[in-house]
C-alpha cells in the first residue's frame, strides 16, 4: 500500500465520524470481530482518538461535502416543489374549464369571471380621447328676447 493511501477501514471510519458518530463507535465499527470481544472502553476511546487526530482533515473534508450533498438536496426538493405548483396551476384551470360548464349558472358565473380575471380580460385598456375645440361664435339678439344664434 503507498504510504499517503488510506485504507478502506480507516475510510468507513472517516465517513462515520463525519456523519456525526463518537470516535469511539466509530473506532469499534472497524475493528475486526476476534478483536472487538478484547476492545476495552478505554482502548476503543485512545484508538478512536487517533485516528480522529490523525485524519482530521479528511473528517472536516468529508463533513464539507456531506454539507453539499444536504444543500443541494435542498434546491432540488425546492425545485420540485416551484414545479409541483406550476402544475396545480394547470390542474386549477382544468378544474376552472369544468366550473364553466357547470349547470348551476351561478357557479358557472363566477367560473367565467375568475377566469377571465386570471387572464386579464378585465384589464384596463388604454383609451385615446381627442378633445378639439372648435371656436363658436354666438350672437345675442335682443329682438327675440336675448335668445342666442349661431353664425
Amino acid at each position: 500500500m503507498i504510504k499517503n493511501e488510506i485504507s478502506p477501514k480507516h475510510l468507513i471510519f472517516i465517513k462515520l465520524v463525519a456523519k456525526g458518530m463518537k470516535l469511539q463507535d466509530a473506532y469499534r465499527s472497524i475493528v475486526d470481530k476476534e478483536k472487538l470481544t478484547k476492545l476495552t472502553d478505554s482502548s476503543a476511546r485512545t484508538m478512536g482518538s487517533r485516528l480522529g487526530k490523525k485524519y482530521a482533515k479528511e473528517i472536516i473534508a468529508a463533513q464539507k461535502v456531506d454539507v453539499e450533498v444536504i444543500e443541494s438536496t435542498a434546491r432540488i426538493e425546492k425545485a420540485r416543489e416551484v414545479f409541483s405548483e406550476i402544475y396545480t396551476q394547470a390542474q386549477v384551470d382544468a378544474r376552472m374549464c369544468k366550473l364553466i360548464d357547470d349547470e348551476n349558472k351561478g357557479v358557472a358565473l363566477k367560473a367565467m369571471e375568475m377566469y377571465n380575471k386570471r387572464f386579464g380580460s378585465y384589464s384596463p385598456e388604454k383609451q385615446r380621447i381627442e378633445t378639439a375645440i372648435v371656436p363658436q361664435v354666438l350672437n345675442w339678439n335682443p329682438e327675440t328676447n336675448g335668445s342666442v344664434t349661431q353664425e
